[in-house]
């Protein structure tokens, strides 16, 4: 950890306010070499090796750039899902990507799968990869503050694992009945794996 928040700091919204300066300090080397660790871990790992279809982000500039992800799973044949948003619903949902050409500028300025793109419903996906702004090693989750990836994920029944710089674990994240637990914290130095019960 980069520091630890002030036992005061307990609230989501305070909780995001201490971590993004974090992040925002981040030279951009800094951010290259802690997203290849993180994609080194992630592709070490048996949670990867035994997936057959993976749930997938597309980096915003703070955020981990889990890119290789995709050609990884591109090569091994696994299915690669990314989130989109649907102007109708309001959320997100599950399309596959094949390659890079499939990815177009989305509603929230993130790359996303193109509406041709085909769906996936989460129950048939079995690693997960969430971002979020900050983790805690019991597996609390704090997202942007709008719940896309609770909703989600909702039904998913894999494995959940949040990706971030070390700088956004925190030793503590207040979670809410609906937040989606995380079953691992990757980041550059570690995987937590989350105790269940």
């Amino acid at each position: 950890m980069n520091g630890v928040p002030p036992e005061q700091i307990r609230s989501k919204p305070d909780l995001r306010a201490w971590v993004r300066p974090r992040i925002a300090e981040m030279t951009p080397e800094q951010r290259s070499a802690g997203s290849r660790a993180i994609v080194r871990r992630l592709l070490e790992r048996p949670e990867w090796q035994y997936s057959q279809a993976v749930a997938a982000y597309h980096p915003r500039a703070d955020e981990p750039d889990v890119r290789p992800v995709f050609e990884a799973a591109w090569s091994a044949g696994k299915l690669l899902a990314l989130p989109a948003f649907e102007p109708d619903s309001g959320h997100y949902r599950m399309r596959r990507v094949v390659g890079f050409q499939d990815l177009v500028p989305g509603a929230f300025g993130v790359m996303e799968p193109a509406a041709s793109c085909p769906g996936v419903a989460v129950e048939a996906l079995d690693l997960a990869l969430v971002p979020g702004i900050c983790f805690s090693p019991e597996g609390g989750r704090i997202g942007r503050g709008r719940g896309f990836y609770d909703r989600l994920l909702a039904s998913f029944h894999g494995v959940v694992c949040g990706v971030g710089f070390d700088c956004q674990v925190v030793p503590y994240a207040p979670m809410e009945p609906h937040d989606v637990p995380m079953q691992l914290i990757l980041t550059p130095s570690s995987v937590r794996t989350v105790a269940r019960g």
